[in-house]
């Protein structure tokens, strides 16, 4: 037996195109494994804490819209990714529950500020543990033809590898969905943005 160069065990005599296949197997599996390397050290220098801000303009009166995002019971009646919302004694004297997401992933949700009809703060963190933190800020502004809703969410991430997982599935995807769906419920077309519009302003 003959070790090849990239650590591979070749017969002698073996046919010259089992010899280039097993080289180029060797080649790729290299590959991969920099490239994972390289993943692992990209997530350690990405940061633990986020914030990002998202912009849905509505046809609706700050009310209606605040009434529904105060429900938060009926979020799997519209919001694609809750599955199931159950409450739980208060925290603190402010509202509490569980919420299931599609998928498994279950968090723990407080309503830490509630100003009606402009003004919604809740703070999530994952359940048996410390993963994920942060918290959801709903700042509705009336507009002459509506109002505009800007979610923000400040996220506090431990895992490197989950901080990369939500890079690359996009930072905002979650927030985004919520929007979309939250004007679905309306029947509306969902439009949503980074900034808010300087018509609205």
């Amino acid at each position: 037996m003959l070790l090849d160069g990239c650590g591979f065990l070749l017969a002698k005599g073996a046919p010259i195109w089992q010899r280039i296949n097993m080289k180029s197997a060797a080649r790729l599996l290299g590959v991969i494994i920099l490239l994972l390397l390289l993943a692992i050290g990209i997530s350690f220098l990405l940061p633990a804490q986020a914030r990002h801000t998202r912009v849905l303009t509505l046809k609706q009166t700050p009310e209606a819209v605040f009434t529904v995002l105060s429900d938060v019971e009926k979020f799997p009646a519209w919001n694609r990714n809750v599955e199931k919302v159950e409450r739980l004694p208060p925290i603190d004297g402010k509202e509490a529950m569980k919420q299931t997401f599609k998928g498994g992933m279950t968090l723990m949700v407080a309503t830490t500020e509630s100003l009606a009809p402009t003004h919604l703060v809740r703070t999530v963190r994952a359940v048996g543990g410390n993963t994920f933190s942060g918290s959801w800020s709903y700042e509705i502004t009336p507009v002459n033809d509506g109002c505009v809703v800007a979610l923000t969410e400040k996220s506090y991430i431990a895992n490197p590898l989950l901080r990369l997982m939500v890079r690359l599935f996009g930072s905002t995807r979650h927030i985004d969905q919520h929007l979309v769906d939250l004007a679905k419920y309306f029947g509306e077309t969902p439009s949503v943005r980074s900034t808010v519009s300087p018509a609205h302003t």
